[in-house]
């Protein structure tokens, strides 16, 4: 199954500022182009990525990122945009 930006948000419960910023970092699964400019992700990706961050949640060997709290920060900082609008 694809899934444009709108579904992907719908998805993971992210803003799409937060999830763009995690694909700028590599923590987030590339977009595939589909027909020139337009951008899908399969169904499993973001399913796999999800299933990894929960996985992740409470697990000693967390990468870096996990571990210093920049990808909680960042999204943190999107709800706080997302609440002023």
């Amino acid at each position: 199954m694809l899934l444009n930006m709108n579904d992907v948000v719908d998805r993971v419960r992210l803003s799409e500022t937060s999830i763009r910023r995690l694909i700028r970092s590599g923590s987030f699964p590339v977009a595939r182009s589909l027909l020139g400019r337009r951008k899908v992700w399969l169904a499993a990706d973001i399913d796999n990525w999800l299933a990894k961050q929960i996985g992740t949640a409470g697990d000693q060997t967390q990468n870096a990122d996990h571990k210093s709290g920049n990808w909680l920060q960042s999204c943190v900082g999107d709800l706080a945009e997302w609440g002023r609008s």
